[in-house]
């Protein structure tokens, strides 16, 4: 992401906007970063704020990539030894990458810790000796760098998942994005709008 700041995206009314980070005095740009005292003030854009919409390569481009991955062909155990290695509660399965941390492999499913709960506990399965495809969750919602925040979050809620791979035109894994990052997002979003317009309000922009 180019400029000065990164972007942070607030909400008001019907107008969505993005604002620097860099401090509330500072001005915007309509591509989002920082140009110093020469660009106009962000109250003057607000007021003609178009569609600045958050997509999943914002997100991939502040936070650690890497997404740890598993093949099908590995046993239940070794599959919940490394959830529990790097404290993550689910792992992409992927086919014709290596096992570990993102691959180019091609996304062939998700396995989770309720896929632990009711396919192996429930069904009384022996993790050593079960495969993660014969219990891993095959179809697989996804989302690409492209896809807006907003459709990722709606995404989430109607398939009750927490997890989204980024996947290209070939479904070959591009990185992870979690509903703990989406919220993570607006609540930086909201939390910037609100100081803006308290110092907006008190005369101080």
């Amino acid at each position: 992401m180019g400029g000065d700041c990164e972007r942070v995206y607030g909400e008001i009314g019907n107008k969505r906007t993005s604002l620097p980070r860099g401090g509330l005095s500072a001005t915007l740009s309509w591509d989002g970063c920082c140009r110093g005292a020469l660009a106009r003030p962000w109250a003057d854009c607000f007021a003609e704020a178009r569609c600045c919409v958050a997509q999943v390569m914002d997100i991939l481009a502040q936070k650690d990539t890497r997404v740890h991955v598993v093949s099908p062909t590995a046993t239940v155990l070794e599959a919940t030894l490394l959830m529990n290695r790097h404290h993550v509660g689910a792992l992409v399965v992927t086919i014709g990458g290596e096992e570990g941390e993102t691959d180019s492999g091609r996304v062939a499913g998700m396995f989770t810790e309720r896929d632990v709960l009711t396919r192996v506990v429930g069904e009384r399965r022996d993790p050593a000796t079960t495969r993660v495809e014969e219990v891993m969750t095959e179809v697989v919602a996804f989302c690409r760098p492209e896809t807006e925040l907003e459709e990722v979050a709606s995404i989430m809620r109607s398939q009750r998942i927490r997890h989204l791979p980024v996947c290209d035109d070939d479904a070959r894994l591009r990185g992870m994005i979690s509903i703990g990052d989406v919220n993570a997002w607006h609540a930086r979003g909201l939390d910037a709008t609100i100081s803006y317009l308290h110092e907006y309000i008190h005369g101080r922009v």
